[in-house]
């Protein structure tokens, strides 16, 4: 069995990774599961794969140093890091990796709701300031460490984003504005979300298929 520790600390993500990868040979779990701690990540860098591979580090070393029993099998952490490019946007509003704190969100302890409000605030104003369209894509950096080996993979999905919300998203507030081929993301059936976010998990499945080669 191959346990894979998700370094998120968001519901939303977790149940997302469990529901396409949890199986016979693969379980996934968050630190909240396990018992364990929450580390401190700063994601303050300046690439995707940067803070993908802090996360993975970091979350490892807080499951390595728990006293926590765990399930047995080969443990290692999954980094998940996303970034966000609008095409025709300058430099210095890109949200890039920091899609949370170029709103103001996320540098003070506050509530989901807070964090909601102020990135709904910042992307709504942003894309009215453009004519109230923009295209773009989110870029999805993963990191998978197991204590010595770190292996990566990256992947991108194109996205539209609009001015005007369709749903209020707490765990993904930016979906709140994100369309896809004229459609928002909350109105995704499953076979609309499969196929929007399959390049992103064909990228997780390839890591996981190197870790477990590597394990055999």
């Amino acid at each position: 069995m191959l346990n894979i520790l998700l370094a998120t600390s968001n519901p939303g993500k977790a149940v997302r990774y469990k529901r396409f990868f949890n199986g016979d040979a693969v379980t996934i779990y968050t630190c909240q599961e396990l018992g364990i701690p929450l580390p401190e990540v700063d994601e303050d860098a300046d690439l995707e794969e940067q803070n993908a591979e802090e996360k993975a580090k970091k979350y490892y070393s807080a499951l390595i140093k728990s006293e926590v029993e765990l399930p047995k099998g080969k443990w290692i952490s999954l980094g998940v890091d996303t970034g966000l490019y609008f095409h025709n946007v300058g430099r210095k509003e890109q949200p890039g990796p920091h899609v949370k704190s170029i709103a103001g969100a996320g540098v003070f302890p506050e509530t989901v709701e807070e964090t909601f409000n102020k990135m709904a605030t910042f992307y709504s104003g942003l894309t009215k300031k453009y004519g109230g369209k923009l295209d773009g894509y989110f870029t999805d950096a993963y990191t998978i460490y197991d204590g010595q080996n770190t292996l990566k993979e990256k992947a991108t999905r194109p996205v539209q984003m609009v001015d005007t919300m369709y749903v209020k998203d707490l765990n993904f507030p930016i979906n709140s504005f994100i369309k896809v081929s004229d459609k928002y993301i909350n109105e995704f059936d499953d076979t609309d979300y499969i196929n929007y976010i399959s390049p992103s998990f064909k990228a997780v499945g390839k890591l996981i298929s190197k870790i477990q080669l590597r394990k055999e």
